[in-house]
């Protein structure tokens, strides 16, 4: 984790995002971000829309199917086993 820069909290607790963490994380106007925080740290992240989520899981999924060598057709018989009681 790199550090972003500091910030004010103003009187109607906002933060103006330094440039560079703003650059960094791809933050533009009207981007949605969530806060964690535990004790004295607060962790600010950039929303994803639930499709880009999905794409990332599976893009990641596609990737492990190909590396142990599982197709589509694999896939399909399994199901078709599962769907006869073959478990």
């Amino acid at each position: 984790m790199k550090f972003g820069g500091t910030g004010v909290v103003t009187r109607q607790g906002q933060v103006t995002l330094p440039k560079n963490a703003r650059d960094e994380g791809e933050f533009e106007v009207g981007s949605v971000i969530e806060f964690f925080y535990s004790e004295d740290i607060v962790l600010i992240k950039k929303k994803k829309e639930p499709i880009e989520v999905f794409k990332e899981i599976s893009k990641k999924a596609t990737e492990r199917f190909k590396k142990h060598g599982i197709t589509e057709k694999v896939i399909q018989k399994e199901i078709e086993n599962y769907r006869r009681g073959k478990k």
